[in-house]
């Protein structure tokens, strides 16, 4: 499973979808998404689903248990044991230092970084 706030894939990625299968939008996709809505979702059954972690309450409620403290345990649970993979995710490694060369990046170039670890060993 692979995951991206790119709204350009919503097309490709809900022709993969199976009839009657169920597409996740992850994040906060921005941008408008171009799609036959008749062919390639209404006739198809397709059901898609928008995982907005903003949504997620900080309380246990009746109507949705999972609470953003659950939901983060849980992550980290399935990353220590090696159920979620993330290291493909990461794509530089650097120094506290060079945070700012980062930042540029992100914000000129967001297509060359996927994920960025802060090494603060020696910092």
């Amino acid at each position: 499973m692979k995951a991206t706030g790119r709204p350009q894939v919503y097309p490709m990625a809900l022709k993969m979808t199976c009839t009657a299968g169920r597409m996740v939008a992850l994040g906060s996709p921005r941008g408008t998404v171009k799609m036959d809505f008749f062919d390639d979702l209404h006739l198809r059954e397709v059901r898609i689903l928008s995982a907005h972690q903003p949504r997620t309450p900080e309380q246990n409620h009746v109507y949705n248990r999972w609470t953003k403290q659950r939901e983060r345990t849980m992550l980290l649970q399935m990353m220590g044991e090696g159920i979620l993979q993330v290291e493909d995710l990461l794509t530089h490694v650097v120094r506290p230092e060079q945070c700012q060369e980062i930042y540029t990046m992100l914000a000129d170039k967001p297509d060359r970084v996927l994920g960025v670890l802060f090494d603060w060993h020696g910092a």
